[in-house]
């Protein structure tokens, strides 16, 4: 258990240096985030419900883009995401995004969580 709590760790230092580095703000909603795309869900609603963000449901929406690796605009200055975890397609069924994890965000997982692996899209 104790490998496993360090091996948490590691991947929440790992996404606060680079958020840090990138003068954006990074905290347990963005690693929340990552983790439910990892765990399946898809979709932007997906991820609202998840995270009981109903009321902030354009900041799902930064944070989602900003795992993508977008620039977002902040104070009329750009700051460039220094990831590139998820990956974003438009939905083949519903209106919207289907988001699932990048080559990056499973390597940066996969040594927390062996066992997952990185789905393909859904038709």
């Amino acid at each position: 258990m104790t490998q496993k709590l360090m091996q948490v760790a590691t991947l929440l230092r790992t996404v606060r240096t680079a958020a840090e580095a990138s003068g954006y703000p990074c905290g347990i909603p963005t690693v929340e985030i990552l983790l439910l795309i990892a765990a399946g869900v898809d979709t932007h609603r997906g991820l609202i419900e998840a995270t009981d963000k109903a009321q902030d449901a354009r900041g799902v929406k930064r944070i989602a883009l900003y795992l993508e690796g977008r620039t977002e605009q902040h104070a009329n200055r750009a700051r460039a995401s220094p990831f590139r975890l998820i990956e974003r397609r438009k939905h083949p069924h519903r209106a919207g995004h289907q988001f699932r994890l990048s080559e990056e965000g499973l390597t940066l997982l996969k040594p927390v969580f062996p066992s997952l692996t990185r789905p393909t899209w859904n038709e």
